[in-house]
């Protein structure tokens, strides 16, 4: 079996048998599986650079992060002073 995978057998239909994986060999893609590569005469072949950037992560929601800085540093000033101390003998709350 390991032959016919190396010779380039296309193996599909993983079934579950007694718990374990079993292959069913076919033969759906054998008019195909020898063609040659297919090469556009139009559209000229795409550096791998070019290929890369293409899956190079992006800052899709720029500036999100500054919001969420302003946010915490919003939220931290009010809890401090929510959380000061009161001198209720003086007579007046702190705003």
């Amino acid at each position: 079996m390991l032959d016919e995978i190396a010779a380039g057998t296309v193996l599909e239909d993983w079934k579950r048998v007694g718990g374990r994986m079993a292959l069913t060999e076919t033969h759906d893609y054998d008019d195909i599986i020898n063609l040659p590569h297919h090469q556009s005469r139009r559209h000229a072949h795409m550096a791998l650079s070019g290929r890369a950037a293409q899956f190079m992560p992006f800052a899709a929601l720029t500036g999100y992060e500054d919001v969420l800085n302003r946010t915490v540093r919003a939220n931290e000033e009010a809890i401090a002073k929510a959380n000061t101390p009161v001198d209720v003998a003086d007579g007046y709350l702190p705003a």
